[in-house]
């Protein structure tokens, strides 16, 4: 070691080679022996513990796909009306998995976490580095008092034993502030997973009626309407009303007479603007000469709201319905321009019985293209591309939105921040319906890619697509940028 050749060096210089070097020899090599031997055993009591729950945490970590992380509860419908469910989420560090508890130990409090956290970067209450250390410092509080009663017969109590899990060491806000983005999760060294932590706390504020006053309208809409956004559940078609040309109805053509099923979502139905992208979505499809049909109004919400805000009841409620309307179409393709429902029907709702191939709106139009289904005209379109989360990180999907892009003759530029490093837009999570304090996350993420100069900003969300034309008007940038989905930029290229 560099400190044993130091000590050599010295003892070289002071004269000390002769008949006493063995003796030394031996006093030195026990001292550094009796050293190792402390340092050893300090290991449990100190932070460098983490060297082995960091490979423990790294060696049994979720191998399971990326947008498959979500804890879920076998039939949960069932159980609750049978009265065999006291509780949702977790309300104590005893409901935390063993795996959880692991993961708490094997933080190396780095930070990296942190600096990928969009939540931090616009000071909000969360960090997820503070998040994990304190779950730790509190199942310590918690722990150690027990342990050394075991041991001792009477107790040693570490920080405050008698304090509760929720608003003592979590604050009600730090959980709200989180878009689920998995920015923390994707950068972490050894594979802390901090989201699912984060949505079962969730579900104990929610089974608990704990929840900010717009996310319990959010839930209530989905409850009695099957939409985020509270509207009659019959206006849901009346996109349809407005399209030139007959668009086909899955219940009206029959199984086995479309190919692909296209879920237009809760956005793209009700919102003015996500129909825009809906209506661009058809004539693409239409110019590809695709077999496709639609639901209409008898479509409800996928459910990804409900559950990333915490009512995995409703979740489940809603996932059933949609399970056993698509299975008696017969719908085997399903497409999506919304990356939350992608996610959601292609990871969440196998463990349901719902199996589908779910693709999304990008990797479907860059099969055209390959294809030679579709042709498009050049426009030299000064474009940045923004990653969605659920796309990017969740999925890998990051290559085939820029393949569009430039297959359109788009001159595509990248932002600071992009693919898996990218910036949320700050609307996951259900952070899409709960209000939000300057300064704020889309704001912040407009900021990023205005400053590339690229006159388009070009996504493949609709969540991004509403947050960023926020950012552009709360800025006064509507003459110099505009937002538009790959799907209208397609559309409007169709030869």
């Amino acid at each position: 070691s560099f400190v044993g050749w130091g000590i050599a060096k010295l003892y070289y210089a002071v004269g000390g080679v002769g008949r006493h070097a063995h003796i030394w020899h031996k006093i030195l090599w026990f001292t550094h022996m009796g050293l190792a031997f402390i340092f050893i055993a300090s290991i449990p009591f100190g932070k460098f513990w983490h060297i082995f729950s960091s490979m423990a945490n790294i060696f049994t970590r979720n191998r399971q796909p990326k947008g498959d992380y979500v804890p879920h509860i076998e039939k949960l419908m069932e159980r609750m009306e049978k009265d065999e469910i006291e509780k949702l989420g977790y309300e104590d560090i005893e409901d935390f998995t063993w795996r959880q508890l692991i993961l708490l130990d094997a933080c190396t409090r780095c930070g990296r976490c942190q600096d990928m956290c969009p939540a931090y970067a616009t000071e909000k209450p969360l960090s997820p580095k503070f998040l994990i250390q304190d779950l730790k410092d509190y199942w310590e509080a918690k722990f150690v008092p027990k342990r050394d009663e075991l041991i001792s017969g009477e107790g040693a109590p570490k920080g405050e034993p008698d304090a509760q899990l929720h608003e003592d060491a979590i604050k009600a806000d730090t959980l709200w502030a989180c878009t689920t983005c998995m920015g923390c999760m994707e950068v972490c060294p050894v594979f802390v997973e901090h989201i699912p932590i984060i949505l079962d706390l969730r579900r104990f504020l929610v089974f608990n009626m704990q929840v900010p006053a717009e996310a319990t309208t959010t839930l209530k809409n989905l409850t009695n309407n099957m939409n985020t956004w509270g509207m009659n559940p019959m206006d849901r078609g009346k996109w349809l009303e407005e399209m030139d040309e007959d668009v086909p109805l899955a219940a009206e053509v029959g199984k086995g007479n479309f190919d692909v099923l296209y879920y237009v979502g809760c956005i793209g139905a009700f919102d003015a603007r996500g129909q825009k992208v809906t209506k661009a979505m058809i004539k693409i499809l239409k110019a590809a000469g695709t077999r496709f049909a639609v639901i209409g109004a008898e479509e409800i919400c996928c459910g990804d709201s409900a559950r990333k805000l915490g009512d995995e009841a409703l979740f489940q409620m809603l996932a059933e319905q949609n399970i056993e309307m698509l299975n008696e179409l017969g719908v085997k393709t399903i497409l999506v321009t919304c990356p939350h429902g992608y996610n959601t029907l292609k990871h969440e709702y196998p463990k349901m019985g719902g199996n589908y191939n779910v693709v999304h709106h990008t990797q479907f139009i860059a099969e055209l293209i390959k294809s030679g289904r579709l042709k498009l005209k050049q426009n030299g379109l000064n474009a940045v591309y923004h990653d969605s989360c659920y796309l990017g990180r969740y999925n890998g999907i990051y290559d085939e939105p820029r393949f569009v892009l430039q297959s359109a003759g788009a001159n595509l530029v990248e932002a600071a921040k992009n693919r898996n490093k990218g910036f949320c837009c700050g609307a996951g999570g259900g952070r899409m319906w709960l209000e939000e304090h300057p300064p704020k996350i889309n704001f912040e993420r407009t900021d990023q890619l205005t400053a590339t100069g690229a006159e388009t900003i070009a996504v493949a969300c609709p969540f991004c697509l509403t947050m960023f034309e926020e950012g552009i008007k709360n800025k006064d940038l509507e003459d110099k940028h505009k937002v538009l989905d790959i799907a209208e930029i397609v559309a409007s290229l169709l030869e």
